[in-house]
């Protein structure tokens, strides 16, 4: 009986259902400051030494996303910067104004004009089940 109990423990906690959110809040591998975004400054990224090769921007409020550093961005899209050196940056600032296209429209707008809660990631591939780590913000008003 105590084999039984254990297998079955070990395949439900192993089960990709209940595995949890594959992105961790870790602020020794990835933090964002300040917690609060106000126009005219800049959120400051700080980055462990092996953190990723993409990143990228969720608006929780209406789920835009918008892919800053990308291993295959789409012709003529702007990058932060490339993603090899993106891997090995420690630390880097977006400006509050800063211009990206969202991934789903790719129509260029300021990421962060909208107030309210983001999402930023880092992952080695962000459109993967991999996950990867994760920071939180908001963004005041106007």
């Amino acid at each position: 009986m105590r084999i039984a109990c254990f297998l079955f423990g070990l395949i439900f906690a192993s089960s990709p259902a209940f595995a949890g959110d594959p992105w961790v809040v870790n602020d020794r591998i990835f933090s964002c400051t300040p917690k609060t975004l106000r126009p005219g400054s800049s959120l400051q990224l700080s980055l462990a030494k092996v953190h990723g090769r993409e990143l990228g921007v969720q608006r929780l409020a209406d789920n835009t996303w918008f892919f800053l550093v990308v291993a295959s961005p789409p012709a003529g899209m702007r990058q932060l910067m490339p993603p090899q050196t993106f891997s090995a940056t420690r630390t880097t600032s977006i400006p509050a104004n800063y211009k990206a296209p969202a991934w789903d429209t790719q129509r260029v707008e300021a990421i962060f004009s909208k107030p309210g809660n983001y999402e930023l990631y880092v992952s080695d591939n962000l459109e993967s089940e991999d996950g990867g780590f994760k920071c939180k913000i908001s963004v005041a008003r106007q």
